[in-house]
């Protein structure tokens, strides 16, 4: 006896086993899709973030350079750890020049602040004249001809 078309039960079975991997292969196509989509909308995000945490940051970032008195290595290192705060970002002293560079975060922290910063381990700067006790504390190596307070608003 012979079958014909679809009427055999086998046949049947076969062609919903194919509709039920082809749905199954759709929706996992569907979802694949979406999760890259998801990915792909993810990492735009976050580039997008990362942009504009930097010009953020390249606003309010400044670098400026300060006069401050010292002789040595050892200034170098006081003048430099007294800057290890919140804000700063690098502070480089040149003993030869007594010239501070310094690039901080201007919502964190201000140039007078610094300045404080660094006449509170007893340097003198060009607007604060340092702790004088903090002075008297630091190394005889250290310790610099300083300048009273108007000769500094002669400089």
């Amino acid at each position: 006896m012979r079958l014909e078309g679809n009427t055999s039960p086998f046949r049947s079975v076969v062609n919903q086993s194919n509709i039920i991997d082809i749905t199954v292969f759709k929706i996992l196509f569907l979802i694949t899709h979406q999760t890259i989509k998801m990915k792909s909308i993810q990492f735009i995000i976050m580039t997008i973030m990362v942009f504009i945490s930097a010009t953020l940051f390249a606003q309010t970032a400044k670098t400026e350079d300060i006069k401050v008195w010292g002789n040595c290595s050892l200034c170098k290192n006081h003048i430099e750890t007294s800057l290890k705060v919140d804000g700063v970002a690098k502070a480089d002293w040149n003993k030869k020049t007594k010239i501070l560079t310094v690039t901080y975060d201007s919502t964190k922290i201000t140039n007078d602040q610094i300045q404080k910063n660094i006449a509170a381990v007893g340097y003198d700067t060009e607007k604060y004249k340092g702790d004088d006790k903090a002075y008297n504390d630091i190394d005889e190596c250290c310790q610099y001809d300083r300048k009273s307070t108007e000769d500094k608003k002669k400089d």
